[in-house]
């Protein structure tokens, strides 16, 4: 914990106005409840679905489990936020410290990863429709689970040191949480760094997304799928995608690249009126 003893006179600058209060209160005791027990649900459904035996033996389901498992987590994470009445001004230095660097950021940093595996099935289903000799070549489990490794190892290392700059204050016998995501960094190289994994790891996946989903669609229209006995099923498959993609970015997309964008004044804890209440819409 990085404390620092404030001066009384600044201690006004960790004040949340009560426009910018009401919005978090609506945001995360009335909205958020009603999404996390909806995703919930419907991933613990899901996740049924995805180990169904039926599903086995087809490749994509590796990832489509993992995908689940994730979101699922995601939603877990977002329960302590439920219970949170002070958001940024706290009484309890533990609980301060947990919502600066586990409470926010856990969850956007699992949306992230799924990003990612979006883009790896995306790009399977390419190489399916348009270049089957090299589809055969990492449609194994294997092949699914070094990459699902790599990708976990690489979002770990990536985002410890952003989740490091978050910073606790003592501020007249409070704490003030300001998670790593949000903070005004002095350092202009660290604050660089930082911008780039936001970018190359948010913004960069989904733009590859669109880009693939082009290529998906062509072959659909054309129907571009290789062989006989397994062409149902890769033209279904990718028109799958196609529907978990346009769901994803209509859904989460549009919520990272804003959070990704999203950082506080200095002295704050908070944004203001506006951007909370955009970022309230984003997570409906």
């Amino acid at each position: 914990v990085n404390s620092t003893s404030l001066s009384s006179n600044d201690s006004h600058q960790y004040f949340i106005p009560s426009d910018v209060l009401g919005v978090l209160q609506l945001r995360y005791h009335v909205v958020l409840p009603i999404i996390v027990a909806a995703g919930i649900l419907t991933n613990s459904f899901c996740l049924v679905i995805v180990n169904s035996p039926k599903l086995q033996n087809i490749h994509i389901n590796i990832y489509f489990k993992f995908m689940t498992v994730v979101d699922l987590v995601a939603f877990i994470a977002h329960i302590p936020l439920l219970i949170d009445t002070e958001f940024c001004v706290y009484s309890n230095v533990i609980w301060t410290t947990y919502m600066t660097y586990l409470g926010i950021t856990i969850p956007y940093t699992l949306r992230i990863c799924n990003s990612c595996v979006l883009l790896i099935i995306s790009y399977d289903r390419i190489l399916a429709a348009w270049f089957h000799s090299k589809f055969l070549q990492v449609k194994h489990q294997r092949v699914a689970m070094r990459r699902l490794s790599i990708l976990v190892i690489f979002i770990t290392v990536t985002f410890i040191p952003i989740l490091a700059c978050g910073r606790v204050f003592h501020v007249n016998e409070r704490w003030v949480s300001i998670p790593g995501f949000k903070i005004q960094l002095e350092n202009v190289w660290f604050k660089i760094y930082r911008k780039c994994v936001l970018y190359l790891s948010a913004v960069a996946p989904i733009l590859l997304i669109v880009g693939l989903n082009v290529g998906l669609i062509i072959a659909v229209i054309k129907k571009e799928f290789h062989g006989n006995r397994t062409r149902n099923r890769s033209f279904f498959l990718t028109v799958a995608v196609l529907v978990v993609n346009v769901t994803y970015s209509f859904c989460t997309i549009p919520y990272i690249v804003w959070a990704s964008l999203y950082e506080i004044d200095d002295g704050n804890c908070n944004g203001t009126y506006n951007t909370e209440f955009v970022m309230m819409i984003l997570y409906c």
